[in-house]
Order: structure tokens, then C-alpha cells, then sequence
């Protein structure tokens, strides 16, 4: 079996993005280098344990011999081994196929395809099957024709780990037209008279004729798209349409049982969860997790840290309107303290884009998606504490910027509403770790915000006398966007 060669892995393949990231950093290599990696993956490949969990910096530093600047970072990556064994098949397919390794190794000639499956007595799509159960391959040969081989020590361990499949393998024989048509018809008179899933009539028939399970829901599967015009489960295969799974995500937010919406689509409980799965996950992925990486500085208390002048008086709130009384009136909270809430914001979101990048695309885990959904929880949490806790500097600059004309309540109004935009976007790129400090580093933000704004005075006169409409239309909307900037996680476009 020969390929062309490639330069890249698909992502669709990998589990896990580190490990992709990695896979076309190898490939950048020597060609020396790449088989060597390859050789040193395969036998990482033989010792991981599925049921175990494997550091990030461990598996580089087995696959390229060097220590990473990964192992050094707090909350090294921890990747499951059931996940890292289907993707370091792919990363030595990656390496071996852009620099194949020789055919014979020293441990004796490797298998082909159509060999193994000839000694094996399956067939060849069987073969790749395995390959995606646990079988190790490579490519050997010249760079110009690689070829698909299964190295014998490898192909020694497979047998050992999946005798059961190997034994039905052998004993697998195809099923004769006469059983195919009395299947599909005792399938029809069932689908008929009970509202049930292909599933469960695909195993109700498999352990009657005593064959596998799938094979018998292929069998279904592909009578009704090989039949459109008479199928037997109308309405019930095929995957569900984006349509379908926003419906049943608003109707399990509802409380509506999981069993119930299964019936409804004629669907398993499995299915629905899946659907359920991938539409939060899709959330998740579309969700803004933007943070800054850790420096070897300390983030103690600095000399930069001390708070502006404007944030140790209490703020004035007697002018403005009730309803905002409450949002400005609140105890001013030192630099020192809005630190360590920046490093845990900063924190909740480098943990939860980490857990992100490591989801399975196709199969998300409930758990990793309740672990990011806390952090990211935990993350609005402290947001919203650093957002009110800064509301009375915006005010106090805002006051400063009007100090030299004499201010209508709307050009107030109007100036803490460009306010609070900048104090969300400066939530969003304040990096904690630099020397600046927090309320320093809005100040100034407020300030630039500020000078581009038309002052009262160049405006036209019409403009500049505001009705007590107008006040109140600047409050509503000032209150309404402070609620959505508090609660959304992400800055708001000023």
C-alpha cells in the first residue's frame, strides 16, 4: 500500500491539540531526527496505560528527548491515556510517512496489509478496523513509495490485548441474502407495531441469528438509504440536524426528562446526550477565554501599587440618579487587593482555555464540560467584584474631565457610559503580572477615552441642552449596560 508523502496531520484525527501542535513541530525536523522521534513514540505508545493520566511534559520530553518550558508552568496539562494512545498512532503515522522508516528493523519482516490479513484469515477492511482499536502501524520503504506495514512486535501485542477480536474475526461469516431479507422484514414488522430506535432492533435481531450487533445495523442503516422511497425506520436515522439539537437543548433547559425528548425523536437516551454534549460544548468553544501567561516577576505589593488619589476619597453620589446610587457608592477596594482578584480572573480563564483546548471534538465529556463551566463560572464571579469595585475611579475621572465647564446630568451620564466600555476592555487586556497597577492603568484608559470625546462646548447649543427625557434615557441605558457588561465575561466594543 503506497501514499504520498505529507506534511501535515489532520486535526480531525487528534484528540488532543497538544499533541497535534507537537506533531507539526516534528515535522519541521531533519529527517534523522523525525525517525528517531517516531521510534521513540512507538515504544511510548506500548507503555501508556489507557486508565491513567499522563503529563503534557512528560510525553515531550519521552518523544524528543528534551526537557520543555511546559514542565516548568504551574498546571502542567494532564492528558488521559486513552486519549494519548489513538493520538501517538497518528503522530508516528505523521513522522513515518514524511521520513519512513526501514522495512526490516532487526525484530524481522514487518506485515502488510493484505499479509496480515491473509495469515490472520480476515479480511483487509477488518485489518484497518483494528487499526483504530489499538493496532500500531508505520510506514516503511523508500521516501518515494512509502508502505502501510504493522511491525511484528506490535502486531504480537494486539493479539495478546484483543484476542476476542481476533476469534470473531475468524469466525465472521458473511451473512446469505436469505437471512439479510428475513432480518429486514421481521425489522419492518417491529418498527411497524412499536416505536423503537434501529439500535435496539439491530441488537433484539443480532442476538437472535447470533451475529454482531453492528453488522446488523449497517445492514438497516443502508437498506433505507439504498430504499428511500419505502425505509423501514422513516423519520429515525440519520444524525440529527442542527435544527433538531437546538430544539432539544431549549426542551432539556425547560426540565423536560431526557427520556421523554428521546421519544419524542425517536432517538436513544445516548443520542440525546451527545446532542446535548455538543451544543454546550459549542457554547464553551465560542465563549472568549483570553488571559496572559505567568512571568517570573513577583506579584506581590509594588510601589506601583499605590492607589490613585481619586479612589481614597469617597465618591460623590448625591447628584446622581437612584438608581445608580448603589452602583457608585460602594467602598473603594486598594490596588493591592484588585491584584490578587486580576491574578485569580486571569487564572479561571488560563485553566478553562486549557481544558478547552483538550475536549474531544466530536465526543465532549460531560466532566471536562462541568470543570470549564465552573472555572468559567468562578471567572464571571471575580469579574463582576473587579467591575464594581472600579465604578467609583470611573466616576471620579469623569467628574475631572467635566471640572473645568459646568456639567448636565446627560453629559455625566454620557461620559460614565464610555466608562464603563473602557473599564470592561481594560478588564480584558490588563496584563496582572506587569508592574503598572490596576486602577493606574484604567485611569489612564479613562483619561485617553475621554480626550477624544467632543467636549460640551464644540458641540451645537441645541444639542447641548438635555431634557429630563434625555436624563433618563442615558440612565436606563446606562444601567442595562452595566448589568450586561457585569455578567457577559467579555469587553464590549467601544
Amino acid at each position: 500500500m503506497s501514499a504520498k508523502r505529507s506534511t501535515g496531520a489532520p486535526r480531525k484525527r487528534f484528540r488532543c491539540e497538544a499533541l497535534h501542535s507537537l506533531t507539526h513541530q516534528l515535522l519541521l525536523g531533519p529527517v534523522a531526527a523525525r525517525r528517531q522521534q517516531a521510534e521513540r513514540a512507538e515504544r511510548l505508545h506500548d507503555e501508556i496505560t489507557p486508565e491513567a493520566g499522563y503529563p503534557l511534559a512528560y510525553l515531550v520530553y519521552r518523544i524528543t528527548g528534551t526537557r520543555s518550558e511546559a514542565e516548568r508552568e504551574e498546571g502542567d496539562q494532564l492528558l488521559m491515556g486513552d486519549a494519548v494512545q489513538p493520538d501517538l498512532r497518528w503522530l508516528i503515522d505523521a513522522l513515518t510517512r514524511s521520513a519512513p522508516l526501514p522495512r526490516d528493523d532487526g525484530s524481522g519482516p514487518p506485515d502488510t496489509v493484505a499479509s496480515l490479513a491473509e495469515r490472520l484469515g480476515v479480511s483487509s477492511k477488518t485489518v484497518h478496523r483494528w487499526r483504530e482499536r489499538g493496532l500500531r502501524w508505520r510506514w516503511a520503504g523508500s521516501r518515494n513509495r512509502p508502505q502501510l506495514v504493522f511491525p511484528a512486535e506490535s502486531v504480537e501485542r494486539f493479539r495478546r490485548q484483543r484476542s476476542d477480536h481476533l476469534e470473531r474475526a475468524r469466525r465472521f461469516a458473511p451473512l446469505s441474502r436469505a437471512t439479510r431479507n428475513r432480518m429486514l422484514a421481521r425489522a419492518r414488522r417491529i418498527a411497524e407495531a412499536r416505536a423503537v430506535t434501529p439500535n435496539r432492533v439491530a441488537t433484539h435481531l443480532a442476538r437472535k441469528h447470533g451475529c454482531a450487533p453492528e453488522t446488523v445495523r449497517q445492514l438497516l442503516l443502508q437498506h433505507d438509504r439504498d430504499h428511500p422511497e419505502n425505509p423501514i425506520f422513516a423519520d429515525r436515522t440519520g444524525p440529527l440536524t442542527p435544527r433538531q439539537k437546538r430544539v432539544i437543548e431549549r426542551a432539556h433547559a425547560r426540565g423536560i426528562p431526557v427520556q421523554r425528548i428521546a421519544r419524542r425523536f425517536k432517538r436513544t437516551r445516548s443520542t440525546i446526550y451527545r446532542a446535548l454534549h455538543e451544543q454546550r460544548a459549542a457554547r464553551i468553544r465560542r465563549r472568549p477565554l483570553g488571559y496572559h501567561e505567568p512571568s517570573d516577576a513577583p506579584t506581590g505589593r509594588r510601589a506601583s501599587d499605590r492607589d490613585p488619589e481619586e479612589t481614597k476619597r469617597p465618591p460623590r453620589v448625591d447628584d446622581l440618579p437612584e438608581n445608580l446610587r448603589a452602583l457608585y457608592g460602594r467602598a473603594a477596594v486598594d490596588a493591592a487587593t484588585q491584584r490578587r482578584w486580576l491574578l485569580r480572573y486571569n487564572a479561571c480563564k488560563r485553566a478553562a482555555a486549557r481544558k478547552r483546548a483538550s475536549l474531544d471534538r466530536y465526543d465532549p465529556r460531560a466532566g471536562d464540560l462541568d470543570e470549564i463551566a465552573a472555572r468559567i463560572a468562578e471567572a464571571d464571579r471575580v469579574r463582576a467584584e473587579l467591575f464594581h469595585a472600579n465604578l467609583p475611579l470611573v466616576l471620579a475621572v469623569a467628574r475631572g474631565h467635566l471640572m473645568a465647564v459646568d456639567p448636565t446630568p446627560a453629559q455625566l451620564l454620557e461620559l460614565l457610559e464610555m466608562g464603563h466600555e473602557v473599564l470592561a476592555d481594560c478588564l480584558e487586556r490588563y496584563d496582572p503580572h506587569q508592574n503598572q497597577s490596576f486602577p493606574q492603568y484604567l485611569r489612564w484608559a479613562l483619561m485617553r477615552r475621554f480626550a477624544r470625546h467632543d467636549p460640551p462646548e464644540a458641540r451645537p447649543r441645541a444639542h447641548a441642552r438635555r431634557t429630563g427625557a434625555h436624563v433618563l434615557a442615558h440612565m436606563r441605558r446606562l444601567v442595562a449596560r452595566a448589568g450586561a457588561q457585569i455578567g457577559s465575561g467579555k469587553p464590549r466594543a467601544g
